[in-house]
């Protein structure tokens, strides 16, 4: 800990502190209705609160009683103050780390357009605080009343929750899943805070409410000004959207249709819908394979241009009406040169329009059973080239 020099403070002036983050993170302040960030800055006690030189609140709040005579910040960035009866601990500083570059402000504030991540100074991946000399300056307002501000009453913030909440994929923040009454600053406060990953779509995650209140006092709230109205356990969900088996099904016949021929193919199996996220569908055939009079037709899922997953359609063709089937009798068509022989032939598998097959054949006198391959060129009729 870093304890600052104590001050008896005389009516008509500040306590001030220089801090600075050592490290990843940035100071909060909240500035006209927006969040602000510092690397460094000089905290008056203003108003009841420690504040930039500005006038901007830290956020979240750190209360400090007018009576304060001195404080006290440690690395990991709790406030502590002693007046004169009594010496306690205001609050803990929360930093903020935030992607892309800033847009500079007056005095040392900056601004950024992303979304920030916040976490406790001097924790893994955090800097700490590094504090500086204490000061004094003159007030230009009348001294408050020295209690906590009107921001941090009992009960100020009530949480709420449906049962059932449905969530965007990627991470789950405290205001996805929260209906807030009490003032706009807890909802500045409580935007960015992560509470979960969203579950894989068809999948639900359960949430407990001491989960919830637990992250929410990560924001610098006390058990004091919250107000629990939460069930036990909030059901998450990622939006979904179900893609219709007939449009499966009619996705698969059309990918066999090209590679196989017009052929009157039906589904093998009654399928199901397929869920996927919410966006713009899209389905490509990535293979066609056959097994006898069977056909499996791999459908890739796109959801707004990305591969989501994937399915297999199994599609059946009566024989009669795909080409040949084993053992059945075909017509062979033997061309030799310019000649065509019409001969009676036995089919020794199954195999579709397009198809390579053996055939059996029986020539000569005395007839003499012998197998050729040749391909089918229509419902039982199959050509062999000698």
């Amino acid at each position: 800990m870093t304890t600052l020099a104590a001050f008896t403070l005389a009516t008509g002036v500040w306590l001030s502190v220089d801090v600075s983050i050592d490290g990843p993170g940035y100071l909060r302040f909240a500035l006209e209705g927006r969040i602000v960030y510092a690397k460094s800055a000089t905290l008056q006690v203003q108003g009841g609160r420690l504040t930039h030189p500005t006038g901007a609140p830290l956020v979240p709040t750190v209360p400090a009683p007018a009576a304060l005579e001195s404080l006290s910040i440690t690395e990991d960035g709790w406030v502590e103050g002693r007046s004169q009866s009594s010496e306690s601990r205001l609050g803990r500083i929360v930093l903020a780390q935030v992607a892309g570059s800033p847009t500079l402000l007056e005095a040392g504030l900056m601004a950024f357009s992303q979304r920030p991540r916040v976490g406790f100074p001097a924790s893994e991946g955090w800097g700490k605080v590094v504090s500086g000399k204490v000061g004094v300056s003159l007030r230009t307002e009348p001294a408050v009343d020295p209690t906590i501000s009107p921001l941090l009453t009992p009960g100020s913030l009530i949480l709420r929750a449906p049962e059932r909440v449905e969530v965007d994929p990627g991470p789950v923040r405290l205001l996805d899943l929260l209906q807030l009454e009490g003032r706009t600053e807890w909802h500045r406060l409580l935007e960015s805070i992560e509470i979960a990953q969203a579950p894989p779509v068809g999948v639900s995650q359960k949430i407990s409410k001491a989960r919830v209140v637990a992250r929410v006092q990560t924001a610098g709230l006390a058990p004091s000004q919250i107000v629990d109205e939460l069930p036990p356990l909030i059901e998450v969900v990622t939006r979904s959207q179900a893609i219709p088996a007939a449009q499966l099904v009619t996705a698969a016949r059309e990918a066999a249709k090209r590679e196989l021929g017009d052929l009157p193919f039906s589904s093998e199996a009654d399928e199901r819908d397929f869920i996927a996220p919410v966006g713009e569908v899209e389905l490509r055939a990535e293979s066609v394979r056959t097994a006898n009079s069977s056909v499996s037709v791999v459908l890739a899922v796109y959801i707004g241009g990305s591969k989501f997953n994937s399915r297999t359609i199994r599609l059946s063709v009566d024989s009669a009406e795909a080409g040949v089937k084993a053992g059945s009798t075909v017509k062979v068509l033997v061309r030799s040169g310019g000649v065509v022989a019409e001969l009676s032939g036995r089919a020794k598998s199954n195999a579709f329009v397009g198809q390579a097959v053996e055939v059996s054949l029986s020539l000569g006198q005395p007839p003499t059973q012998t197998t050729h391959l040749g391909v089918v060129k229509a419902p039982g009729i199959v050509e062999v080239k000698l």
